[in-house]
């Protein structure tokens, strides 16, 4: 290429192609590219003059040309003359390589033999090729390759170590104690050579190996037991080990008879998830007739005891996407759950309070006693568009620049200077004294935060009367 002075991929391949014709005729051919690959100056091929590479060009080096185009000609040419299984295998295992991984990659390294194939498996299969740990040299045999003890044989050699359990078998295979015609998983090598489970195995009796009584008889004990709850249960089976019941009766009598722990303990409770409760609309009409107003109520009620079977304690599961809207739907109050209100805009609540003349939060909750909300207007304004992120405050919510003070109508308290003649006169002298004597009502408990003698206080000393 002028520009890239690199070889064109398509003139390239059509010398290929001419070559690899020659070759499959004359195997000297592959053995002059071999020898240019490995830069061997120490075999001569009589016949190489007939490959020479008669290059014209300005703007290439000829020689350099030659020898990139010989090299690359050797990397396609090299799987047509592998080298023999026993040299391959020979060179390879000098890599000192131990499994799979490392030789993946191995062959995708540069330094990888060209006339060495990467899934050496499937060109020597046939020729020699035994396994991977063979070829590597580390002696490892895949588990499917390896020649195990008969079933019994190894079964009995199991049992003679008297383990407890599965995870000990697990340890005593990881100790490097266990010899190599014994599995590791006899689960996999010996299914359906008699593989009965881990207690037969190891000569133990698990769980599984037990003969549990058929489901009326342990019905029966459990009866006489007194036993009234799967807690019950837990707690009992953990003390006593009973022979014959199951820990998990729902799991050992699941396709004998099972019905449930209500029908298992005697107690006729069904599970949530087994009772058939009454279609939705028919449900909430039986709610609604109940004129209960809110969720706390609706509670109290199911906890009652007087709930019908067929009525659900918690319809919100029970009816989901089966009809079921909120609770002001079920118990028909009309009330939306917080956060799912389609509630005013911010200014238009700003609206509403300056309509009604309310200025102060005091006038808010007055207003909210007397009178009944819109649905789109909050109780709780500071609430709701605190979350929708524009709350700024009571006195932005009335449009005020200040805080409301409402006129006085009249002064609550004695004048400031008749105040301070009383306490005189009283010989009062500290703070805590005049917080706790008996005042009348013409004297407030604080009297540094009474607004009409804010002006004129001076601190508890002037108060007092104490000289500075």
């Amino acid at each position: 290429d002028e520009e890239t002075q690199e070889i064109d991929n398509d003139s390239f391949n059509e010398i290929l192609s001419i070559v690899r014709g020659l070759a499959s005729n004359d195997e000297r051919i592959v053995e002059y590219f071999k020898d240019k690959n490995q830069k061997s100056g120490n075999k001569k091929i009589e016949s190489s003059e007939q490959f020479n590479f008669e290059v014209l060009s300005d703007y290439i080096d000829e020689e350099q040309l030659s020898e990139q185009l010989q090299i690359r000609l050797w990397d396609k040419l090299a799987k047509f003359n592998w080298m023999p299984f026993q040299e391959a295998r020979s060179i390879v295992r000098s890599l000192n390589l131990h499994n799979l991984p490392q030789w993946q990659l191995y062959v995708e390294s540069n330094s990888a033999r060209k006339n060495i194939p990467k899934a050496p498996w499937y060109t020597y299969r046939g020729s020699g090729w035994v396994s991977m740990g063979d070829w590597l040299g580390s002696g490892r045999v895949a588990s499917q390759l390896k020649e195990y003890r008969s079933f019994e044989d190894a079964r009995e050699f199991a049992r003679s170590l008297s383990l407890k359990n599965g995870s000990e078998w697990l340890l005593y295979c990881r100790s490097g104690k266990k010899p190599d015609d014994i599995p590791t998983y006899p689960v996999q090598t010996y299914k359906d050579k008699g593989w009965k489970g881990t207690g037969d195995w190891l000569g133990i009796k698990t769980h599984l190996d037990t003969e549990f009584f058929d489901f009326d008889k342990a019905k029966d004990i459990i009866a006489e037991l007194g036993i009234k709850s799967m807690n019950e249960w837990r707690v009992y089976f953990k003390k006593h080990k009973p022979e014959g019941l199951p820990s998990a009766p729902n799991v050992t009598y699941k396709n004998s008879g099972w019905k449930g722990f209500g029908d298992y303990f005697g107690t006729g409770v069904v599970a949530h998830y087994n009772k058939k409760y009454l279609e939705f609309n028919k449900a909430r009409e039986f709610a609604r007739s109940l004129k209960l107003k809110t969720l706390s109520e609706w509670r109290e009620y199911c906890q009652s005891g007087r709930v019908p079977d067929d009525i659900s304690g918690s319809p919100h599961n029970t009816y989901k996407n089966k009809g079921w809207i909120n609770y002001g739907d079920w118990l028909g109050t009309g009330r939306v759950k917080d956060g799912e209100q389609d509630w005013a805009s911010f200014d238009e609540a700003k609206v509403f309070v300056k309509k009604h003349n309310i200025k102060s939060k005091g006038q808010w909750n007055e207003f909210k006693k007397n009178n009944s909300l819109p649905s789109h207007i909050p109780k709780n304004p500071n609430g709701v568009y605190t979350r929708l992120g524009v709350w700024k405050g009571w006195t932005d919510f009335f449009g005020l620049d200040t805080p409301y003070r409402p006129e006085s109508k009249g002064s609550l308290y004695m004048s400031f200077a008749d105040a301070k003649k009383w306490v005189k006169e009283r010989g009062i002298l500290t703070s805590r004294e005049y917080v706790y004597c008996k005042r009348p009502n013409s004297l407030p408990r604080s009297p540094h935060n009474v607004l009409q003698w804010r002006d004129q206080w001076k601190g508890w000393a002037d108060f007092l009367g104490k000289e500075k």
